[in-house]
């Protein structure tokens, strides 16, 4: 986190990263337990369905410095249309969510996040996550975020259909 915090960010940047990092410190925090659906690979049945939010947070969530690398790369290639496979708590996509709200605030394009998740009970903490962090979530064109909920094998096709084309693609889940 030293290294990745260390980053050069402009004030507005910092700003950004630094409600993410309150909500790893909350989700780090959490007591909350949340059932969970597994695709990916590695999967074994020997989880149980439901899992407490800090777990999943320290075993699954984008780390601090490869959030930032994502911020980043989103405001260096200004995409209007990202596409993020596995959701999680939604933690990498208030990174991609941050940088294109940074960027349209700075006149740039107005981006949008497409994230998909398996797990319904994560897309749903995903979600209040990222409405905390001030962004818009839902399906109407409007919103900078959308979430989708499902198997990528049932939703990916018409998501991207729907959706794209997409400037930059992020897989982080279902690792099949």
């Amino acid at each position: 986190m030293t290294h990745a915090s260390a980053l050069r960010l402009t004030p507005v940047e910092r700003e950004a990263e630094a409600a993410i990092d309150a909500l790893r410190q909350q989700l780090a925090a959490s007591g909350a337990t949340v059932d969970v659906v597994d695709y990916g690979a590695g999967t074994r049945g020997d989880r149980p369905p439901v899992r407490r939010v800090a777990e999943i947070y320290r075993r699954a969530a984008t780390g601090p410095a490869w959030g930032r690398f994502l911020f980043g790369l989103a405001r260096s290639l200004r995409p209007q249309r990202v596409l993020e496979l596995g959701t999680n708590l939604g933690v990498g996509a208030a990174h991609f969510a941050g940088a294109l709200a940074v960027t349209a605030s700075e006149g740039g394009p107005s981006g949008r996040l497409v994230t998909m998740e398996g797990a319904p009970g994560l897309a749903d903490r995903a979600a209040g996550h990222l409405r905390r962090l001030s962004h818009t979530v839902g399906d109407a064109e409007s919103n900078r975020v959308r979430i989708v909920d499902g198997p990528f094998a049932e939703t990916l096709a018409d998501a991207a259909a729907e959706e794209g084309p997409f400037d930059l693609v992020f897989i982080d889940g279902h690792h099949q």
